[in-house]
């Protein structure tokens, strides 16, 4: 019985032939281009005729240009016809970066050349800040159109070049959270011997026609306990009048208060003109919109009428008399009234968003302040405020903080 030959492919030889010759060859490990058997005898046969890229890189390898592009990658495969052509723009540039020294390595080295460093060791001859200066405002014109005349609620301030005027800003060592707290301190005649009557403050900046030794350090008396504060003044910048906005707020916002108006937030009301509305319970309180800003004409004021409609009861009474109408969860129907409602403090005259009810607390209970000590509700508004709070036993109410206002303390 004589033995039989495989059978052989039949046809052109296409997937069939590939797949008889896989099987018969013994699998290869990663990184072998041949299999341990023939890698002596593959060494000592001619190489396959290369074509297309492959036919190109072989050619930069034999040269000794591609050297430094290869080191880095994994040894190519063969490739056959097709896209060679596409590639030699992009080994043309990579001749011309091999060409010219880089200050990249292939290789791992402990020697660091000056193109190496990410951070110069020499300082500019110039500082950045010196560079930097305000932009102007250009004004700009329409050519096509008609022009037409209108009245505005706008006036020009009219300024004077080349005068200026010093910023401070002023601390609190410990720290005063009432803001009339804080205009009773720096207008201390103590305070009024180093800064002089003419000044702007604002609670945290102060403006003054003249310049301090910075940085100043005066102790005071807290009225209310006694207790001592030291009131820090440190120079900031010196204010051209075109950069001076902040300052002429403050001056038109001065003459609010010598009107007396009320400040609610950014605006200023009249209280004691309030027309009010007994059916409904409410009040409302005219006022005005004031803000100094630049534009194309110069700096200009800016007024405007604003109407601020209020409640006349308080959110105490409001809770009493909602329990007066529930006898069922009168928590819950307290809730479900005071929630949601924005609330006016008469002492700072802010406005606050009820966000939840503190049932478990009352004014004597406890908080941590800003420096470390424990004081009570009580206590606190009588220091900071000078207010006496008489029923110890409400609810306080809960407003959580937004970001831009956590930012600022």
């Amino acid at each position: 019985m004589s033995d039989k030959k495989p059978p052989e492919a039949i046809g052109r030889g296409g997937r069939g032939a590939a797949l008889l010759a896989a099987l018969q060859n013994k699998p290869r490990r990663p990184g072998q281009s041949s299999p341990p058997s023939e890698q002596s005898s593959a060494s000592s046969t001619d190489q396959p005729k290369v074509l297309g890229r492959g036919a190109i890189l072989q050619t930069l390898l034999s040269q000794g240009r591609g050297r430094g592009l290869l080191q880095q990658s994994d040894p190519l495969p063969q490739i056959g016809r097709g896209r060679g052509r596409g590639l030699m723009d992009i080994l043309s540039e990579a001749r011309t970066k091999l060409a010219t020294p880089s200050c990249a390595s292939p290789e791992a080295t402990t020697n660091v050349s000056p193109c190496e460093s990410p951070v110069s060791s020499e300082e500019p001859s110039v500082s950045p800040t010196s560079e930097l200066k305000k932009l102007s405002i250009t004004k700009q014109t329409e050519m096509s159109g008609v022009t037409t005349s209108l009245e505005v609620n706008y006036v020009h301030l009219k300024t004077f070049e080349g005068k200026g005027i010093y910023e401070y800003h002023v601390g609190f060592v410990p720290s005063v959270d009432s803001k009339n707290m804080k205009f009773r301190l720096m207008n201390d005649p103590v305070v009024k011997e180093v800064t002089g009557n003419v000044k702007m403050f604002d609670g945290s900046k102060m403006y003054l026609p003249i310049r301090l030794s910075s940085p100043l350090n005066i102790k005071l008396e807290l009225p209310t306990d006694k207790s001592t504060v030291t009131v820090t003044i440190r120079l900031v910048k010196t204010c051209v009048p075109s950069d001076c906005l902040h300052l002429y707020n403050l001056l038109f916002r001065k003459v609010m208060h010598i009107l007396r108006l009320t400040q609610v937030g950014r605006n200023f009301y009249n209280s004691k003109g309030g027309i009010p509305i007994p059916q409904h319970k409410l009040e409302v309180w005219p006022g005005y919109i004031t803000a100094v800003q630049e534009y194309e004409g110069g700096v200009m004021l800016n007024c405007d009428a604003s109407f601020r409609v209020l409640r006349t009861v308080t959110a105490r009474e409001m809770m009493n008399e909602t329990s007066m109408k529930n006898r069922g969860n009168v928590r819950d129907e307290i809730i479900r009234a005071i929630v949601g409602c924005v609330v006016l403090t008469r002492y700072n005259n802010k406005t606050y968003k009820v966000d939840d009810v503190a049932w478990d607390m009352n004014p004597t209970s406890t908080f941590t302040t800003s420096d470390g000590s424990e004081i009570s509700f009580v206590d606190y508004y009588k220091k900071s405020y000078d207010i006496q709070i008489q029923d110890l036993n409400q609810p306080l109410l809960i407003n959580k903080a937004k970001k831009k206002d956590l930012k600022r303390v």
